[in-house]
């Protein structure tokens, strides 16, 4: 689905001949195509130089070896400050660190990781978690002077869980530690885009209002099929009975709308509708493979030929690009359903709130008469008792005659006639019906303020952000002889740029670089 893109062009300058390893962030205010001098100008000598967060190769954290003079392995300090924090959080760098090493003029590695219990950088954490970093967005774009004035979001925050990158030559060659991705290596453990807007509360208003049409349903289908002609059988000789249908669902079903975030099933959304926050899980947008419920069951290849999975992606995969609308859509769709499945599932809880007022009528002579009224939930729990009022003469006799028959007939008896009530609305015919009666929040009334607050943003990304995993720019040796091979290889696990193509400024995480020494000629 993601077409790669080019990180920038690697030219065959010695500015590039060295083996330099960049740790967990390095924030980059030039061109993609500028690389830092190397004290290795000639290209004759291995060298590697790292820094967890910095400017380039300098910052917190840092850590250099270069051979034979300082080979190494060389290991940086903790992180201690964090630069732009007014837009990049990152902790006390979650405990990352990085090293660098030379072994001989063609052998190095260039590693950012997590130190372990034995004071070693490792590429894995030892409980297999992640470094929390998040990135502000909306400040991100405006110091980059972005005009967000027609905005409909509030919030843009860019969540990552932080992993490392190991770039390791081996012979003069750079090597491909795991099969997967080319070469080098990286991690993610998450790439969230969390998106705060009014318009997702909008969504939840209109949600609110469609919800009680299940009341609209339920108190019709009540009405419809509660037969009234046994109960007044079950009176004496001019009684009568009468029902009025009172459901009170829509709070109790919105409040279980709004108990948790909803995700769709293919992981991509959450929506959390009590606080008008959608997250876009971008990591879950890198299947090749079709997520149903969970695992993949069985495999539905919808995109084919794409590697499945945050880290194996193919070097410089673009996460948001224009493709993305059409599925973003198409799974706000898939939310609409998931919001659909759980307001009719939360049905069955919310019956003990459907109450039936019944009321019986018994005509004497002397235009006395008796009424009789009580009321039963669709869960067959008596709310209100039998009470009875009376009129006229022989009003306080029929009252007598009228409580004594209700209490011990007609109670019992609607009690009974409104389970085939229930068990209709729980089957699969009131399902559809209740279904039918918030259909159209498919069809506009969700879909619109949802997409009105997720695909504007996501155009300004695509148009002034690029968001790559696995950024490569590889530099390649011709030998005398004519073969090539790649010597050095710089690598982000995620690469943040501001306008890529113009040479704006850059966030990096995950970064390792090294070159080898080249006997002959450094090419792109």
């Amino acid at each position: 689905m993601f077409r790669p893109t080019e990180w920038g062009s690697s030219k065959g300058s010695t500015t590039t001949r060295r083996l330099f390893a960049i740790g967990a962030l390095t924030i980059t205010a030039v061109a993609a195509t500028s690389l830092p001098a190397s004290a290795d100008s000639d290209g004759l000598t291995a060298h590697a130089s790292a820094s967890v967060i910095g400017q380039g190769t300098d910052g917190a954290g840092h850590s250099e070896a270069t051979w034979p003079d300082n080979a190494g392995p060389n290991t940086s300090g903790p992180v201690t400050t964090v630069p732009l924090s007014d837009t990049v959080d990152f902790g006390q760098g979650g405990g990352m660190q990085s090293v660098s090493t030379t072994t001989s003029p063609y052998d190095a590695s260039a590693l950012s990781g997590f130190i372990g219990s034995d004071g070693q950088v490792t590429f894995d954490r030892a409980d297999g978690g992640f470094a929390p970093a998040s990135v502000d967005l909306l400040a991100y774009l405006k110091k980059g002077g972005t005009d967000l004035s027609d905005a409909l979001v509030d919030e843009a925050t860019l969540r990552l869980g932080l992993g490392g990158s190991e770039v390791i030559t081996r012979n003069g060659q750079v090597i491909d530690q795991d099969g997967v991705g080319g070469l080098g290596r990286y991690r993610l453990g998450q790439t969230d885009l969390e998106l705060g807007s009014p318009k997702v509360k909008e969504a939840a208003a209109q949600m609110y209002d469609a919800v009680g049409r299940l009341d609209d349903v339920t108190e019709t289908q009540v009405n419809s099929l509660l037969d009234l002609t046994k109960l007044t059988s079950a009176l004496p000789t001019g009684g009568s009975v009468t029902a009025r249908v009172h459901s009170d669902m829509q709070d109790q079903v919105f409040k279980r709308l709004l108990a948790q975030p909803i995700t769709t099933k293919n992981k991509v959304l959450t929506v959390d509708f009590s606080t008008g926050r959608a997250t876009l899980h971008l990591d879950q947008l890198l299947h090749g493979e079709e997520v149903v419920d969970g695992p993949l069951l069985p495999g539905q290849t919808v995109r084919p030929g794409d590697p499945t999975g945050l880290n194996s992606q193919a070097p410089n995969t673009e996460i948001i690009d224009d493709e993305i609308y059409p599925m973003i859509a198409e799974t706000i769709h898939d939310l609409i359903d998931e919001v659909v499945t759980i307001a009719v599932g939360s049905v069955a809880g919310a019956l003990g709130s459907v109450t039936v007022d019944f009321t019986a009528t018994l005509k004497g002579i002397l235009n006395s008469t008796a009424v009789s009224t009580w009321s039963v939930n669709l869960m067959g729990s008596q709310v209100k008792p039998a009470t009875c009022t009376s009129s006229g003469l022989a009003g306080p006799a029929l009252c007598t005659v009228l409580t004594a028959v209700v209490n011990t007939a007609v109670v019992p008896l609607a009690t009974k006639l409104l389970v085939p009530v229930r068990d209709f609305l729980l089957s699969d015919a009131g399902a559809n019906l209740y279904g039918l009666a918030i259909q159209d929040l498919k069809t506009g009334m969700m879909t619109a303020p949802l997409r009105a607050a997720i695909d504007p943003f996501l155009q300004t990304l695509a148009q002034n952000v690029s968001l790559q995993l696995n950024a490569q720019r590889p530099q390649t040796c011709t030998a005398p002889d004519g073969t090539r091979r790649t010597s050095g290889l710089q690598l982000s696990a995620l690469s943040l740029a501001f306008r890529r193509a113009a040479a704006g400024p850059r966030l990096d995480f995950g970064n390792a670089e090294a070159s080898a020494k080249c006997d002959g000629t450094w090419v792109g």
